[in-house]
């Protein structure tokens, strides 16, 4: 596993799902905190799960 921290960048959640699925990766879930929150739009955390194809 491999954890990347990207700062410098605000991205939407349309914006990282298109990202993901053009470089193959499926099964893409959003959360509002590590701990598996349920995704609410106005959190100031993210957490992206993916799985590569």
């Amino acid at each position: 596993m491999q954890v990347y921290n990207i700062w410098d960048k605000t991205y939407t959640v349309e914006e990282i799902s298109s990202l993901l699925s053009r470089t193959g990766f499926e099964d893409i879930e959003f959360f509002s905190d590590v701990t598996g929150r349920a995704y609410e739009e106005e959190t100031e955390i993210l957490t992206v799960i993916a799985q590569k194809k």
